[in-house]
């Protein structure tokens, strides 16, 4: 998939509204975040397959957490710094308590996994409470990111050079880890939002990419969802089937 995350493929920023590099992807987290959680305290720890589907979602949401912060310490942070001096140094200091948690909620995951079933209970709350503390530590986290960082970049570059930093980030995405953004990242954005991202991908992409994004809208969008999208493309109704 082709810069399945950048604004530079959804059309021009709005007229009222500044290019917001955070918005789509945190988005996703936030769905990824909440729904992990959800399942994983709603699981039955007796339940073999269903605890090994919930510590293969804790680990998918590990994996997308831990690739986010390395992007926005690579791209994102050496950005303000250039221009904004010290504006980055709260978050990224946060990041470096989030990697810790991310060890431990993969030693967590782990303990589950290998628990008998005297104890896989236990097991299973100690990493729920630890995933729930790390969710919402993240929500608070992101939220500083989408007003403070949002403030200082938006300050100090344009739109153009906001959407080329968001775009070497989409860049250096691999082909799995932006199938694995889109699973999340299209059910979590709006009617609006997703059109916008799937009409820049319509017009700038190779045919194949906008396909493999509405297979994985069709998989991952109420009905009703997915037919306002697939007419707002013009796309034909067998692409429904």
């Amino acid at each position: 998939m082709h810069a399945i995350e950048s604004t530079a493929t959804s059309g021009q920023a709005s007229q009222h509204q500044r290019v917001d590099i955070y918005r789509r992807i945190h988005k996703a987290l936030r769905l990824c975040m909440t729904t992990t959680l959800t399942r994983l305290g709603a699981a039955d720890p007796a339940d073999d397959a269903a605890m090994t589907e919930c510590v293969a979602q804790v680990r998918e949401l590990l994996h997308m957490f831990q690739g986010h912060l390395e992007k926005e310490n690579t791209y994102v942070h050496p950005a303000m710094e250039a221009r904004v001096p010290a504006s980055s140094a709260r978050i990224a200091d946060e990041h470096v308590h989030h990697e810790a948690e991310i060890h431990q909620l993969h030693q967590l995951a782990m303990d589950v996994e290998l628990a008998p079933a005297s104890s896989r209970a236990a097991e299973a709350h100690a990493l729920y409470r630890v995933l729930a503390a790390f969710v919402g530590d993240n929500l608070v986290h992101m939220q500083f990111e989408e007003t403070a960082h949002n403030a200082a970049l938006q300050d100090a570059y344009t739109d153009g050079e906001l959407i080329a930093i968001e775009q070497s980030i989409v860049n250096s995405l691999s082909p799995a880890e932006k199938a694995h953004h889109m699973r999340w990242m299209l059910p979590a954005l709006n009617a609006a939002e997703r059109l916008e991202l799937l009409i820049g991908v319509r017009d700038n992409a190779p045919p194949p990419v906008l396909e493999g994004m509405l297979s994985i809208a069709r998989a991952h969008l109420t009905g009703g969802e997915y037919d306002v999208l697939l007419e707002g493309l013009g796309q034909p109704a067998r692409l429904a089937a």
